[in-house]
């Protein structure tokens, strides 16, 4: 049984998460902006976070931990798609809005997690960030840049803990149909922009899956995993270059046909 601290549990690929974790029978400590939209399952904690409120960050993580005990597993998921749409209309508020959700707030929740497993010597923290982080989609420059730089974080973040027990996994997801994602976008292609087809093409094209569970975030950290539509990083051995190019490859290929 396993402690884990998961982020963005009201949704998507962290609902899904929750609900296998819960089944399995491990402690959730599950977060949303609004405690109601999370599930009600056995063993699964609900928790106020507000991604955007840096005392809330903390407080909220500090009284679960204080709860739990420990964590052995602390998930950084939580984070939405703010804009869609051309960067010529990119306002620097909206920017910094999704660089705060997607890469601040996580990282200072990577450092509380990391103070808290450093007493205990051992931990694993996942990082969920984007395939869109390497093969950027058009007109969401903001959320492929934060996921980039949170993947690219994650990175050195390994590097620095190489030869401990606390364990940095990236997981670089594609198109998941049941987020806020595609509600976003469909939000943003009404508003009154530059290039509206453009927009449409890519909405109407683009495409999404079922989300699916990180349950194979311990697989990564063993550097066993084979699940489909994910980077992993996270080991201690070189990254397997010619199998990234030959995902990219295949990446750029669709996204020609599609977008």
């Amino acid at each position: 049984m396993k402690r884990i601290f998961l982020t963005g549990a009201s949704a998507g690929i962290g609902l899904a998460t929750a609900k296998l974790l819960a089944a399995r029978g491990d402690e959730v400590w599950g977060t949303s902006r609004d405690p109601s939209r999370l599930p009600s399952l056995p063993r699964f904690h609900p928790v106020r976070l507000e991604l955007s409120d840096a005392a809330s960050l903390s407080e909220s993580f500090n009284a679960a931990l204080l709860e739990a005990g420990h964590f052995d597993v602390v998930i950084n998921n939580a984070g939405d798609i703010a804009y869609f749409g051309p960067m010529e209309s990119l306002s620097l508020e909206t920017l910094r809005a999704q660089f705060q959700t997607l890469v601040f707030a996580h990282i200072e929740l990577y450092r509380l997690a990391l103070a808290a497993m450093r007493t205990r010597g051992s931990g694993r923290v996942i990082n969920v960030t984007s395939l869109a982080a390497r093969l950027p989609v058009p007109f969401q420059g903001p959320y492929n840049a934060a996921k980039a730089a949170m993947a690219s974080l994650t990175m050195s973040m390994q590097v620095e803990l190489e030869g401990s027990a606390i364990r940095i996994i990236d997981v670089q997801p594609s198109d998941i149909r049941d987020t806020r994602l595609h509600d976003a976008i469909a939000e943003n292609v009404r508003g009154d922009r530059p290039h509206p087809s453009g927009m449409e093409r890519v909405c109407r094209k683009r495409p999404g899956r079922s989300a699916p569970s990180i349950r194979h975030g311990a697989r990564l950290a063993r550097g066993r995993s084979k699940y489909p539509g994910c980077a992993r990083s996270g080991t201690s051995r070189a990254p397997d270059r010619e199998s990234d190019r030959r995902q990219e490859s295949a990446a750029a290929r669709h996204r020609r046909r599609n977008f």
